[in-house]
């Protein structure tokens, strides 16, 4: 078995190693720059500032050796730009060519020359040195060019050289912590992303491996318990659900059996002329009670097998456009009955989606019978398409009373009534609640919104459409 060590541990000791290799790498290359600050230094007292007047004088020949080497001269002048030494024809600079030397922009013999004043301090009157260098070998703002001798392309190759080793050295140091970071900590995470992948896809084929970090040892062995334990529950969860739609669907068929021949006599007694109507409004009852009770068992039966797990819809490419349109028209009456204002808004045009069409069409007709139902007389619903790039939304809206506060939660569960059940028979409790599976089924969405525009609710069903639908 591996030694486990802690995550904190880990990140501990990497942290310490890659501080001590920075701190190391920055050392070398300060000890570089120092050694090479010192070769540069030579070359750079030529340029010097302020010196005493004896100092130069012990120094001259050297530095005049220097700047001759350079291709310059050095000459001492007064206040007054007087050449004092060494002799030549030129006796004086003017103001002019002292501004020309500072510029860069003298002129002798077609070469341009720069020129540095340095103040000798101790003579008995006002003195300068002033170097001359060709413009091409010096800067003004003491910066030497980079080709100004072999020596100082060698100083300037040595700088490079050393920030070119700390880079590389940080990048290697920075990659072996990496990838051993890596190792330990992104190939557990992302082998736990991929179990949870699968999980979310009822896959409960989980990950065994050992891993050196011990709190990812322990988040493997609470996730694979988890897991285990989920697919237990999925397990008891699916064969509770096929033993209660077993149990809806036998005793469904049981009631349906009985109530059969109890409507198939009551009809038969309604076709007797001689039957007084004594006897003819009671078993007139019996036959409508028959088809409420039929209905509430489909409902039942319906509701139960939405239920199972294992149901899957007939998908096929549908117009939802059209079949809303035939939906609207078969319900025209129930409006018409209670002089309800219907606002129809569908577009003249296909509106392709991927749809099981019988239980798409009887989600759209709860909401529509819903609509009629629960609003007054006089009243006035809104049924629509809203189109986007990949949904479509059915809109049913209606400036009814709206649904209360305490209702809004649990609108969708099943058995629960805005109206009492002594309203009407049939109405079970369950449509909202079959609608909203029908529509989960469908990987759609059904929200309750209040107001919607200038309605007071609206129910929305929101599908995708036939591009990128749930096939």
């Amino acid at each position: 078995m591996k030694n486990k060590i802690s995550l904190k541990k880990i990140l501990r000791n990497h942290f310490i190693l890659f501080t001590f290799a920075v701190i190391f790498l920055v050392l070398f290359v300060l000890f570089v720059m120092n050694q090479a600050g010192e070769r540069l230094v030579d070359k750079m007292d030529l340029l010097g500032g302020d010196s005493s007047y004896q100092e130069y004088l012990g120094n001259r020949e050297n530095e005049i050796k220097k700047a001759e080497a350079y291709g310059g001269k050095i000459q001492i002048i007064d206040g007054e730009y007087n050449i004092l030494s060494p002799e030549e024809e030129k006796s004086r600079y003017s103001s002019k060519e002292i501004y020309e030397l500072s510029q860069g922009e003298y002129q002798e013999e077609g070469r341009y020359y720069s020129g540095i004043l340095t103040k000798l301090s101790g003579a008995e009157e006002d003195l300068y040195k002033l170097l001359i260098l060709p413009k091409d070998r010096i800067h003004l703002n003491y910066r030497i060019d980079m080709d100004l001798d072999q020596d100082t392309s060698g100083i300037f190759l040595l700088f490079i050289t050393a920030a070119a080793v700390m880079a590389f050295g940080y990048w290697f140091i920075l990659k072996l912590s990496t990838r051993r970071i890596d190792r330990l900590v992104n190939v557990p995470l992302e082998d736990l992303r991929e179990d949870m992948k699968k999980v979310k896809e009822e896959n409960y084929s989980i990950h065994h491996t050992s891993y050196e970090i011990e709190e990812f040892d322990e988040m493997r062995d609470s996730f694979e318990s988890m897991t285990k334990r989920l697919d237990y529950l999925m397990d008891k969860t699916k064969n509770d659900e096929f033993l209660r739609y077993q149990l809806i669907s036998e005793l469904g068929h049981d009631i349906k059996n009985s109530i059969t021949p109890i409507k198939g006599y009551a009809s038969i007694l309604l076709m007797e002329e001689e039957l007084s109507n004594k006897y003819k409004i009671p078993i007139e009852k019996i036959t409508e009670n028959c088809d409420d009770m039929e209905k509430m068992l489909q409902i039942l039966m319906s509701f139960g097998k939405l239920s199972r797990v294992d149901y899957s819809l007939n998908l096929k490419e549908i117009d939802i456009a059209d079949l809303f349109r035939n939906i609207i028209a078969e319900k025209y009456s129930s409006f018409e009955l209670k002089e309800m204002e219907q606002i129809i808004d569908i577009e003249e045009k296909e509106i392709l989606l991927f749809a099981d069409e019988l239980e798409i069409k009887r989600a759209i007709i709860n909401l529509v019978e819903n609509a009629a139902f629960h609003n007054e007389k006089g009243g006035r619903v809104y049924m629509g398409i809203e189109e986007g790039e990949d949904f479509a939304e059915i809109i049913i809206a209606d400036n009814g009373n709206r649904i209360e506060d305490f209702l809004v939660n649990l609108i969708f569960e099943p058995f629960i009534r805005k109206k009492p059940i002594k309203d009407k028979m049939g109405h079970s409790g369950l449509g909202l609640s079959i609608t909203k599976r029908i529509v989960e089924k469908h990987k759609g969405e059904l929200q309750l919104i209040q107001p919607y525009k200038e309605y007071s609710k609206a129910f929305i069903i929101r599908l995708r459409k036939s591009k990128g639908a749930v096939e």
